[in-house]
């Protein structure tokens, strides 16, 4: 009888040994996944940065295209009336018979 409690006390210091051991495993995995997720997080916090960044970046250069675009209007519109405006003179500064012959 004694033999038999012995033996059962080894059997149950040998499972405690086990769950203590399982737990340790699912503590570590626990703190892998932890870190895992904080690095996860972190990734993600830095490209949403670096989206904003870009997007910010994105946004300048159309508004830039858009100003160059409208100073391109404006110069050539102001090419158009500085060429009318040209002609208009040469036609005033031509004598009487040059605007009668076209010449």
């Amino acid at each position: 009888m004694v033999e038999i409690l012995k033996q059962q006390i080894e059997d149950l210091k040998k499972d405690k040994d086990e769950y203590i051991n399982q737990v340790n495993n699912l503590n570590g995995l626990l703190k892998q996944q932890q870190t895992l997720l904080s690095q996860q997080q972190s990734l993600q916090l830095q490209s949403n940065e670096k989206i904003k960044a870009l997007e910010i970046e994105l946004n300048e250069i159309k508004e830039d295209t858009q100003d160059d675009r409208t100073q391109n209007i404006i110069t050539n519109e102001n090419k158009g009336d500085s060429f009318h405006n040209g002609l208009k003179n040469d036609k005033q500064s031509k004598g009487f018979f040059s605007k009668f012959f076209n010449k």
